[in-house]
């Protein structure tokens, strides 16, 4: 397990280290599985849990890194990341 994550099995939300982001250099255009606003992804817009990711047009240059929870609970995220409709 990396250093930047403390838990196993306590959560859901496995978070990509801010250095990775500092190293790629860019700016998303969405971050559909944000756990809000004020979280280190560079990312122009957010959707968070408030706002339901799946009913949203995903578009432009999409970083995700969905929740983990339970067998198979990224699947619904990666079905939307191939087709943002």
């Amino acid at each position: 397990m990396a250093e930047h994550e403390p838990s196993i099995g306590q959560c859901d939300d496995w978070y990509t280290p801010p250095e990775i982001f500092d190293a790629l250099g860019l700016t998303f255009d969405l971050d559909p599985c944000s756990p809000g606003p004020s979280h280190w992804v560079p990312a122009r817009q957010v959707f968070t849990k408030q706002r339901t990711a799946f009913a949203q047009l995903w578009s432009g240059l999409v970083f995700m890194n969905p929740p983990f929870g339970g067998r198979n609970g990224h699947v619904p995220w990666l079905r939307k990341f191939l087709d943002p409709r």
